[in-house]
């Protein structure tokens, strides 16, 4: 199933349905209006969408029309939280040394966690303005996964990975992998850092 989110005048846009080679898409509002919607209730909204979407592949989805990318919003334009955590040491070194995070270094046993911008993803194919080329931006590609359905608190690392892995099995679908772009603002985020002892609340743009 390929769901979409096409612009309108609001902050959340508008869901579709797009059809499997990408060149048809059909609104979802009878069934849901956004996303996040979506995602909210997705046990009962999936069937109906994956109804859709099927209807669409078939050519017998109503008031179907052509899809083109370039009135698209990202699929999720804002969420609730996003939380980077870093898995290559030798790439914050760099960083490090290139003098683009704070300069205190973190232990070595302590992974870095980031607190990042989810208020505004921006569209794959939008601009991207940065106003201020003094904060030396960096971008860079990555791989992204998320999780679609609302965490929980546990006592200890293994109460989380059984909860994390009946989740995928209760709901298969709600865990993915995508590729992003971001754009940091790595010397606003330095300073920041600096402020806060080392803690880098990044200042970033992201395309999804």
């Amino acid at each position: 199933m390929k769901l979409a989110t096409r612009k309108d005048d609001s902050r959340d846009g508008q869901l579709v349905v797009v059809s499997r080679d990408l060149k048809h898409a059909a609104m979802a509002s009878r069934i849901t209006g956004t996303l996040q919607r979506a995602l909210d209730d997705w046990a009962f909204m999936a069937p109906q969408l994956q109804d859709l979407y099927d209807e669409l592949n078939h050519g017998r989805a109503p008031n179907s029309f052509p899809f083109d990318p370039d009135e698209y919003l990202s699929p999720l334009p804002r969420a609730f939280q996003r939380i980077e955590a870093g898995a290559y040491p030798a790439y914050e070194k760099r960083l490090q040394k290139a003098r683009l995070v704070a300069d205190a270094p973190l232990p070595e046993d302590m992974v870095p966690l980031k607190i990042a911008p989810s208020h505004a993803l921006l569209s794959p194919r939008g601009p991207v303005s940065m106003s201020y080329p003094d904060l030396r931006t960096d971008s860079g590609g990555r791989p992204v996964s998320t999780q679609e359905t609302d965490p929980d608190d546990f006592a200890d690392e293994r109460e989380a990975e059984e909860a994390d892995e009946h989740a995928k099995a209760a709901a298969p679908g709600t865990h993915r992998t995508v590729p992003v772009q971001d754009a940091a603002a790595r010397e606003a985020a330095a300073r920041k850092a600096a402020a806060r002892g080392g803690l880098d609340f990044s200042a970033q743009l992201v395309a999804i």
